[in-house]
């Protein structure tokens, strides 16, 4: 039984870690900041979308979540360096030569 509660709660923390990866993506200056900051998304849900169903998401999981995790504690001043990332290449572009017909 204590076996049974344990997989229920690591499958509840696994949905909740999802939801607050998407709740921060959704706050994101820019579509792609977090895997841009945060490689390790990419491949992490390229897994779940195509694995999923194959293999079990522990396997999916395995240490990835905790690290992954560990990264998104500090999403703020991930969303700082996209923001100035997107001012730099809007001062790029407007600052840029217009171009002779």
């Amino acid at each position: 039984m204590t076996k049974g509660m344990i997989d229920d709660y690591m499958e509840g923390t696994r949905e909740i870690l999802l939801n607050f990866i998407n709740q921060i993506q959704m706050l994101s200056p820019t579509p792609t900041c977090l895997k841009e900051e945060i490689p390790e998304l990419n491949n992490f849900f390229i897994e779940i979308k195509y694995l999923q169903e194959d293999v079990d998401l522990k396997q999916i999981f395995e240490g990835k979540d905790e690290k992954i995790f560990e990264k998104l504690k500090n999403y703020p001043l991930a969303f700082e360096k996209c923001r100035a990332d997107l001012k730099k290449k809007a001062k790029s572009k407007s600052t840029a030569a217009p171009r002779k017909s």
